[in-house]
């Protein structure tokens, strides 16, 4: 899949550059704030793959279906086993590094 048909909608610096200086660019997102809407994560990880992003490190905290501390976060404030899965195919789909 290529993100960019047309190197006009990428960055500038994207433009100007054939290839990255640095193989791995991965961004940290700590979940211990407030719940990201899941429509907005997707749309995230979209800008992140526009931005040359190739990895992303989640902190789930707990926000996982399923924990073991089932009183720090609501089931409404937590994502679903079925999200979480979209979540990384969206990635995968994206050349963003879900391991």
């Amino acid at each position: 899949m290529r993100l960019f048909p047309s190197k006009a909608r990428l960055p500038a610096w994207r433009q100007q550059k054939a290839k990255p200086a640095l193989a791995y660019r991965v961004v940290h997102i700590d979940l211990k704030g407030p719940k990201i809407p899941f429509r907005v994560f997707k749309k995230l990880l979209g800008q992140y793959a526009r931005w040359g992003i190739n990895g992303v490190l989640v902190e789930y905290e707990h926000r996982l279906p399923k924990l073991p501390l089932p009183h720090q976060f609501s089931s409404a404030d937590r994502y679903t086993r079925a999200e979480v899965g979209e979540l990384v195919n969206v990635a995968r789909d994206l050349g963003i590094d879900s391991n």
